[in-house]
């Protein structure tokens, strides 16, 4: 029976939820403000990072929480050798060079990750995953709230990285005008790796917060892909904020409609929703219309 209590909480959770998908798309809307790359394979390094968390948990006995302090860096480095194998050589290519090639690489991403964990479901449990915080008779599981504050937090030091930061600018520079930021001396190789070890890093670390409350299978990058795709186009291509209201309204329709119909009816809500915006708004509804002169 549906309570306005329930639908609070299902709304709450579903915007908890949505927070952690923003990770992703953010990673993928730099890349491709900074590139023009189309990276096909940004859920699947998410997926990557879920299953680090696992290897850390289930070893070494390392909370998930406190595996990020390595997850990050070693994503860092990881988005490195990535930009420089897959991205670099695709850039400035057509559209169909970029998804063709990402998709090999995601494709690959997976069948390492079969080969290395099976295809069985891994669940990261910790101890405190069955806590839940009672707000006024609105019960949220703690993880998804402390979950979404780390994603905010990460959002926020992203934000002051690249509008107080000599690198954070060039980036900015970069994906406003690339030949104009080349003559004023701004490495642009480097501001590329940058971002695509950025990217990359996000996706790690939301997959590691995923990781908690989602049992990972290798073909869980396909459906992380698709979920940063839609939010990328809800909030517009080229619109690296508008992804954070785009992947919270993602959320809130997953869980949402998911008191009304099935859940796999309710994922394909989004799909449809984005044909919608890409027919109806081609700029997103989050981004702004470019009239031409």
């Amino acid at each position: 029976m549906l309570t306005l209590q329930l639908v609070i909480q299902t709304i709450i959770c579903g915007m908890l939820l949505g927070g952690l998908y923003v990770l992703i798309a953010l990673g993928k809307s730099i890349v491709f403000n900074v590139m023009h790359v189309i990276n096909v394979a940004q859920g699947w390094m998410a997926m990557l990072g879920g299953y680090a968390t696992y290897w850390f948990f289930k070893i070494y006995q390392l909370d998930p929480l406190l595996s990020l302090f390595l997850i990050i860096p070693i994503f860092w480095f990881i988005g490195i050798c990535f930009h420089k194998i897959f991205l670099r050589p695709i850039i400035g290519r057509a559209l169909l060079p970029q998804l063709v090639i990402t998709f090999c690489a995601a494709l690959m991403i997976e069948s390492l990750a079969t080969f290395l964990w099976t295809a069985d479901y891994r669940l990261v449990y910790p101890s405190y995953a069955k806590i839940s915080l009672n707000f006024f008779g609105i019960k949220l599981p703690f993880l998804y709230v402390i979950n979404f504050a780390i994603g905010m937090m990460s959002i926020i030091i992203l934000h002051l990285f690249l509008t107080r930061t000599y690198l954070g600018n060039a980036i900015r520079a970069t994906a406003q005008n690339r030949e104009a930021a080349q003559i004023v001396g701004i490495n642009i190789e480097r501001v590329e790796t940058l971002a695509t070890s950025l990217s990359v890093a996000f996706a790690a670390l939301a997959g590691a917060l995923l990781s908690t409350s989602f049992a990972l299978t290798p073909s869980i990058g396909e459906s992380w892909t698709v979920k940063a795709i839609i939010i990328v186009t809800l909030a517009g291509f080229g619109n690296v904020y508008g992804v954070i209201p785009a992947g919270l309204l993602l959320g809130i329709i997953e869980l949402g409609l998911g008191l009304l119909i099935p859940g796999s009816i309710s994922y394909g809500v989004g799909l449809v929703l984005m044909l919608l915006v890409l027919l109806c708004r081609p700029y997103g509804l989050f981004g702004l219309r470019v009239r031409k002169a």
